[in-house]
């Protein structure tokens, strides 16, 4: 695979900004942002992160 290298105008970089700031907030409006929300019961959330800290030692 290759990859294209466009040069843009700082206009056209602006405008690319805004487009994707755009996507981003109705992203977040439909709480897409971060997946799909995940049920989390936060004593059991706190054990796991407990256990990766001492599997990494």
């Amino acid at each position: 695979m290759r990859t294209l290298t466009i040069s843009l105008t700082p206009q056209q970089r602006e405008e690319l900004r805004a487009l994707e700031l755009e996507h981003l907030k109705r992203a977040n409006a439909d709480g897409m942002a971060s997946g799909k929300p995940v049920e989390v019961e936060p004593a059991e959330f706190i054990r796991g992160l407990k256990a990766e800290r001492r599997a990494r030692g």
